[in-house]
């Protein structure tokens, strides 16, 4: 063999070596990550007792009253599970379908009802939350501003829609979904769309206007930026302005005051 073609072989045999090598380190990463998520996910079963809720939603407003035996510190790495888990993204998505089943108390939300939140709704909430972050940071003008996408198909399930459509990758499907949220609101109409929750009357004709305005803006920013990125957009918000994470050490009532 040549000089040449000794140095070429070396290269090659070392180019290999290291391609491998990189795979191997990526995998590892991937492996471990796979790992981390899943202890994660059993961090959000809560050590409380789901704490009572009183009211007949009718009424009287159906709000939780924590006993004092709930600790609220107890909370805290329920919630810091909870982010971690949205800052994993994609790769948490399968980990977070498998718990469907999951009936353990996690944590209790304040909202116009309380309520209180199993592990298995605490996955669906952050899956959720993972393929359509933006959600969480726009203006509640009607309730029909969500699930706007994926059309699922008779008794599809968003965890077999997700199956079926990863293959895609988030970033793509986050763009479709922020497409299909900005043809809504570009043709919202006050008097037409449903009100924020139950039979509210329509908000005032300029708060309407405005954040409906508002929704565009952060729409086309959030679109902007996963184009420009290639990469998924990450929201560490689970909630809208509707709703939060209640029985945490700082967290306050925020409704039904």
């Amino acid at each position: 063999m040549s000089r040449s073609g000794k140095v070429l072989a070396m290269i090659v045999g070392v180019t290999g070596f290291v391609t491998s090598s990189a795979v191997g380190t990526e995998d590892a990463r991937d492996q471990e990550r796979v790992a981390s998520v899943a202890y994660l996910v059993e961090m959000l079963a809560s050590r409380n007792a789901a704490p009572p809720i009183k009211g007949d939603g009718e009424q009287e407003d159906r709000e939780i009253h924590f006993p004092k035996e709930y600790d609220k510190a107890l909370q805290v790495p329920v919630y810091l599970a909870m982010q971690q888990l949205l800052a994993e993204g994609e790769i948490a998505l399968d980990a977070l379908f498998a718990h469907a089943e999951d009936d353990r108390y996690s944590f209790s939300v304040n909202s116009y009802e309380d309520r209180n939140v199993s592990v298995s709704e605490g996955c669906r909430l952050i899956a959720d939350r993972i393929l359509f972050p933006f959600a969480s940071e726009l203006r509640v003008i009607s309730r029909q501003q969500y699930g706007i996408y994926p059309k699922l198909q008779n008794d599809q399930t968003l965890a077999g829609w997700w199956k079926a459509n990863k293959g895609r990758g988030l970033a793509a499907i986050q763009v479709e979904a922020i497409d299909a949220t900005i043809r809504f609101l570009e043709r919202a109409d006050r008097t037409k769309v449903a009100s924020v929750y139950g039979d509210a009357p329509p908000l005032p004709a300029k708060k309407f206007e405005r954040d409906r305005q508002e929704n565009l803006r952060i729409l086309r920013r959030i679109r902007k930026q996963i184009k420009e990125t290639k990469e998924p957009y990450v929201s560490r918000r689970l909630f809208d302005e509707t709703e939060d994470i209640y029985g945490l050490p700082w967290a306050r009532r925020k409704h039904n005051m």
